[in-house]
């Protein structure tokens, strides 16, 4: 169903960031920025408490938002907050990895809560074994790619890189917005 391809095109663009994630984010911190252990540490550790914030407030405000706009919401601010992130001051690249948090965590919001709503509860089980295999195959693919770039070229270039993927995927729900026009 068309529905279903272009949902997953959107996940798996959004999970390209994973792999980035995986081989780029920790030494972005410690080479580009050159944050101490300690300090990655707090950076990381201190920029996901949002995430947990921000779900318990689309939880509360569910039934006054639809879920395409929790996804639009979700992929933009995580798109520019990756891009934006790569900026070489700690604290302001730490103010847009947060924001990059708050975009994720409405993403996997909609994630959960949205595929419920698109997809038949009766194939529900298959849709979500798919949607895992996507993530799957992105972050790995975009591991073993962008790993030597970042090495080549600098840990921020595949950080930009898969935000921009991520922007993709919000101008592609933009389009194709009637797939995803559920409550």
């Amino acid at each position: 169903k068309k529905d279903v391809l272009i949902f997953l095109l959107v996940i798996g663009l959004f999970a390209i960031h994973f792999g980035v994630e995986g081989t780029s984010y920790g030494l972005f911190l410690k080479e580009t920025l050159g944050l101490s252990p300690l300090n990655v540490g707090l950076y990381m550790g201190l920029a996901i408490l949002p995430m947990a914030i921000t779900a318990i407030i689309i939880s509360k405000k569910l039934k006054n938002w639809k879920a395409k706009n929790i996804l639009l919401f979700g992929l933009l601010l995580s798109g520019f907050g990756h891009i934006l992130m790569t900026i070489k001051i700690p604290e302001v690249s730490f103010l847009f990895r947060t924001i990059h948090e708050i975009g994720d965590s409405a993403f996997f919001f909609f994630l959960y809560y949205g595929t419920s709503k698109i997809f038949s509860m009766d194939r529900i089980g298959g849709n979500t074994g798919i949607i895992n295999f996507v993530s799957a195959i992105g972050g790995a693919v975009s591991s073993a790619f962008f790993g030597p770039i970042g090495e080549n070229f600098g840990y921020n270039i595949p950080i930009a890189v898969s935000g921009g993927t991520t922007l993709l995927a919000a101008l592609i729900v933009i389009i194709f917005i009637k797939y995803f026009d559920h409550k």
